[in-house]
């Protein structure tokens, strides 16, 4: 926008949801009247030439620089040169002096000036980031004028606006918000006797709007700003105040304040409160109630000179959130959320807190904006998901739904009640509407009361002739504490913290008192979110359980200081630089820390287990018990412990690739060893001699009962790497460098005979922070510089940073890294500028952390600088690998697979394949149940039509039977809930999926219509989510 005081005129521009245009009104905003519709796509910038009284404004779209007069006339477009079609682009900004008209262009980051009249360009201003508004300062863009608002403001109390009559310079007397003109100079307070009061987000303010549509905005009070979103509020009618409380985004805490609606006297009631969903005055005991659903509780403070807060509710209430009082009846009534599985709800209470009852608790979900109405004695509330406005009785009863705004697409989140009409606030389209309520009969006003364009919060309507009355509490001067009306009379109640004597004339403090709100011992709470509490034992171990990180702050005012955590006395141990991890994590064989300082052998030299955990020899890493002889090595790399030689022999038969296999799959036509051995020699006959045995075939009879099992198999001793020793056990390997270093490697002790000088390994030292590409020693966590690897020096004691492939120089005709390469022993190690990181792959640098990829981890990845650390969830392991998770639960997995005409499943950890069901005709799907004391599974028959079950019983499905036996068309998906116990399946003919529980009872039809052909399906119900594909031939999704 631009304005000329000395002609009376604003220009501005606009462009968006509206057609663009270049307009221009008064400076009192009237005459508005639109100067260019026609070929105006994207006006930014916009100045004038106050001495010819020209209009310029540039059009970032078309690049365009034009003019017109101030009447829209004339209108002229400097033409560019040609060699200034690249430097005059994407302008934002313009002003002008003299002939030189100067712009901002944003794509070139350049201020460039340009004759008006020969319309040469030249870069004033280059490399300027994002140029964007630009003036030029100088007093003839401010020229002297006579005019009365020069001279004692007009005799204006307020504001003076310049306006020209017939070239007579006139003043304009105006008024700021909340109040009217009296006279022709003076300003004085509106005064309305009843008045909507509402909360709007952008500008977040506090306004007050008559209840009648106005031909133009009047506001009925001085609207109150300086506060945040999201805002709270309600009115207190003697003193003529609002109550409102809203929240500080630099503390993430709510303050409770209070004004008067002549803007005056703005009073801080309560500060750092946690959350502040609503709030409710009650006027008669001068008291504010309020919710709070970080904490899920009910809270009132006195409103004094120094205010007295007390929690009322905070057992058994899940994410209040509305909440209004009835003084005169002793009763509150407040609505809760859905909310983690909770049900939404209408609930109340006597004003002390006690004798609770839900009143309704059905088809709710974020019922809000409730609002009561003391002589009819009913509830009113509304529901922007639903979205429904309804009613009640004060006691449950005779619920009745007043406005459905589903059909409309409107979504009530806010309303108020008058005794005739309703009003409501839509969260889609941000205007106030109304509904006109005639008995029975509930008629839509029509045309909205007020288009705010933005989200409306909380709405009261402030009537004079409300919130009378008196009560017990009202001039109760006895009670030292908060006065609180009930139905059988007042009750006395101390501050939090504090409680009556004995004779109920003070409150005296109470002995190790604990704040409601405060965690338990031996918990610490964030910073942000308040509410969450952490067990102790997380706190400085290089996670951040708390979103705002505090359980890891380091400092005065962190958890994390040197001096209280990372020591022994305190119980904890420092790695990774500044990083504490809990003792008990030390020496678990688990490597917790990056730099993997907590299991260093010399530091845990006996390592103990559970007896429900089983010891590797090398790495002494504990493993669980069921992961023995499981033919899988996880001891990590050189440590087969895990699988000896001497594991238990295969109780049927075992295949050549060492995968045990019942004898009933022997010969039966599939491959169910995987290397096809229990199918060779099935059709050959025994010779004359020989004697078939189960499962090794033929055999000699002179082997029989010779006392020498002919079914065991040597097997080759290992083979080392070219920088490893084999120990005299044939049987394991160790690196040359442990060799007669004072510790046993090898299980028959042979690494350390016949050593004539004794290599000592270095001691433990205190972890040194070593930043990535830079690396740690092997083994005496020493930090050395990625330039040292592949120098030519030894520079770590164990020679770890030299050898292997150093010689091979792969940087040098190698171009895998896309910034940094440096050679190292075990080949190229990429790094990254300052400001990238290093993706997953160890190649590629970006500009997002690891962690923020998928595939970086199996399951959990936690950012550590610009390093990363995987975890896994509870239940299991991380594997060697470091990206691995294994289950720790020791039931066989199994893959199930139907071939149409048969169930089978493949043990995954043999390999070996079973034939569960046979003799089906055409199964298309199937799920599973796997309950504590049996396993069932599910399958669908697009054939007979029907969805079956049976209990998995050893290798063999028992007790067939059809839970869903008609209404099939074509089942092509089946999933089981297995939380609610739930049967869902799609049918890919109806279009529609269907759910019953798992016995196939009370079926139903749950979503239908908008598909076109549903196949597979899938759900989650601990999310409680449901999902599924269509293959919509015009859209498969």
């Amino acid at each position: 926008m631009a304005i000329d005081p000395t002609a009376g005129f604003i220009f501005f521009t606009k462009w968006g949801n509206n057609p663009a245009a270049l307009e221009r009104c008064l400076l009192d905003g009237s005459n508005r009247t639109k100067l260019v519709t026609h070929k105006i796509v994207y006006p930014n910038g916009v100045t004038l030439d106050l001495a010819n009284k020209h209009v310029y404004w540039v059009d970032t779209y078309m690049d365009f620089i034009e003019r017109v007069n101030y009447n829209g006339q004339n209108r002229w477009s400097i033409k560019k040169q040609s060699t200034d079609m690249t430097l005059i682009q994407s302008l934002h900004g313009i002003t002008i002096f003299e002939n030189v008209i100067y712009v901002t262009s944003w794509k070139n980051h350049t201020v460039i000036a340009l004759d008006k009249f020969t319309t040469e360009a030249r870069v004033l201003v280059a490399n300027s980031s994002v140029p964007v508004s630009i003036h030029v300062f100088h007093r003839q863009r401010q020229p002297e004028v006579s005019h009365p608002c020069r001279e004692r403001n007009g005799e204006c109390q307020h504001l003076c606006i310049p306006l020209w009559k017939k070239n007579v310079a006139t003043a304009q007397c105006l008024c700021a918000p909340g109040y009217r003109l009296k006279g022709r100079t003076q300003c004085v307070l509106v005064k309305f006797s009843s008045f909507l009061v509402y909360a709007r987000e952008q500008p977040t303010m506090i306004k007050g709007i008559p209840m009648k549509k106005q031909s133009t905005i009047q506001d009925a009070i001085v609207p109150i700003a300086n506060i945040e979103w999201p805002v709270n509020l309600d009115i207190g009618v003697k003193d003529q105040v609002i109550f409102f409380a809203h929240k500080d985004r630099k503390t993430h805490t709510f303050t409770i304040e209070s004004q008067k609606i002549d803007g005056t006297q703005r009073k801080i009631i309560m500060e750092n409160i946690t959350s502040c969903n609503g709030i409710a005055y009650d006027w008669m005991g001068g008291n504010l109630f309020y919710t709070d659903s970080t904490f899920n509780l009910i809270s009132v403070v006195k409103v004094a000179d120094l205010p007295i807060a007390k929690t009322l509710i905070i057992d058994g209430i899940v994410h209040p959130d509305a909440i209004v009082v009835d003084p005169q009846r002793g009763m509150m009534y407040w609505t809760t959320w859905v909310v983690n599985g909770y049900i939404g709800s209408i609930q109340s209470a006597w004003m002390d807190g006690t004798h609770r009852e839900v009143l309704v608790q059905s088809n709710l979900h974020w019922p809000t904006g409730l609002t009561i109405d003391y002589r009819g004695k009913k509830l009113y509330w509304c529901d922007p998901i639903m979205p429904l406005i309804e009613r009640v009785d004060l006691d449950g009863k005779n619920r009745q739904l007043l406005y459905n705004g589903m059909a409309e697409h409107f979504y009530p989140h806010s309303m108020a009640f008058n005794g005739e009409m309703i009003f409501w606030t839509d969260n889609v389209q941000g205007n106030i509407r109304s509904l006109v309520l005639n008995g029975g009969d509930v008629q839509d006003s029509g045309e909205p009361l007020l288009f705010e364009k933005s989200l409306l919060g909380s709405m009261k309507i402030f009537d004079n002739s409300s919130q009378t009355g008196t009560n017990a509490c009202t001039d109760n001067k006895n009670c030292p504490g908060v006065c609180l009306m009930t139905p059988q009379g007042s009750v006395c109640k101390c501050g939090d913290g504090f409680s009556l004597n004995a004779s109920g004339t003070t409150c005296i403090p109470r002995e190790n008192y604990v704040p409601p709100t405060d965690c338990s011992p031996g918990f610490f709470r964030c910073r942000y979110p308040q509410h969450l509490c952490i067990e102790e034992r997380f706190l400085c171990d290089g996670d951040n359980d708390c979103a705002d990180g505090s359980d890891e702050a380091v400092g005065i005012d962190g958890p994390c200081s040197a001096k209280e955590h990372c020591n022994v006395t305190a119980g904890y141990f420092q790695c990774d630089g500044n990083r504490c991890i809990h003792n008990s994590t030390v020496c678990d064989g688990i490597a917790h820390c990056i730099d993997a300082s907590d299991e260093d052998t010399k530091l845990c030299p006996s390592i103990k287990c559970t007896d429900s955990q089983f010891q590797c020899k090398k790495s002494l890493r504990c493993i669980p018990n069921i992961w023995y002889c499981d033919q899988h090595a996880d001891c990590g790399p050189g440590d087969t412990s895990d699988e000896p030689e001497d594991c238990a022999e295969c109780v049927e038969y075992e295949c050549h690739n060492k995968v045990c296999v019942s004898y009933e799959m022997l010969c039966d036509g599939f491959d169910n060893c995987g290397d096809n051995s229990d199918e060779k020699g099935c059709m050959k006959e025994c010779q004359l001699g020989e004697i078939y045995c189960m499962p090794k075939g033929c055999l000699n009879e002179s082997l029989i009962c010779d006392g020498i099992s002919d079914n065991k198999t040597i097997r080759p001793e290992v083979t080392c790497g070219r920088d490893e020793l084999k120990c005299l056990n044939g049987i394991e390997c160790y690196a040359k460098h442990l060799r007669c270093d004072s510790v046993y490697d090898c299980l028959d002790k042979s690494d350390e005979l016949n050593c004539t000088t004794i290599n000592r390994r270095p001691s433990f030292n205190e972890t040194v922070k070593c930043e990535d590409p830079d690396r740690y020693c092997h083994r005496d966590n020493t930090c050395i510089r990625v330039e040292q690897l592949c120098n030519g020096a030894v520079d770590c004691s164990d020679g770890s940073d030299e050898g292997f492939r150093c010689s091979e120089k792969l940087c040098d005709y190698e171009n895998e890294c896309s910034h940094f390469c440096h050679n190292a022993p075990e080949g190229i190690v990429c790094s990254c500028p300052p400001h990238m990181f290093l993706s997953s792959n160890g190649h590629r640098c970006t500009m997002e952390h690891a962690c923020e990829h998928w595939g970086t981890c199996s399951q959990i990845c936690v950012q550590k600088d610009k390093k990363y650390m995987c975890q896994c969830h509870e239940g299991f392991m991380l594997q060697f690998d470091k990206f691995s998770c294994r289950s720790t639960n020791k039931d066989s997995p199994y893959v199930i697979f139907s071939n149409r005409q048969e169930i089978r499943g493949v043990d995954l950890k043999t390999l070996a394949v079973k034939n569960f069901y046979s003799a089906l005709r055409n199964t298309i799907a199937l799920d599973f149940y796997y309950g504590n004391d049996s396993v069932q599974i599910y399958w669908t028959d697009v054939i007979d039509d029907k969805i079956y079950r049976a209990s998995l019983v050893g290798d063999s499905l028992t007790n067939v039977e059809a839970v869903v036996q008609s209404g099939l068309s074509t089942a092509e998906g089946l999933a089981v809930d297995w939380i609610g116990m739930n049967l869902y399946w799609v049918d890919s003919n109806l279009d529609q999926i269907e759910v019953s529980k798992v016995n196939g009872r009370f079926r139903r039809t749950l979503v239908a219509g908008d598909m076109e052909s549903p196949r597979a399906i899938a759900l989650d119900p601990r999310d409680g989510l449901l999902f599924w594909t269509d293959w919509d031939e015009v859209s498969p999704r």
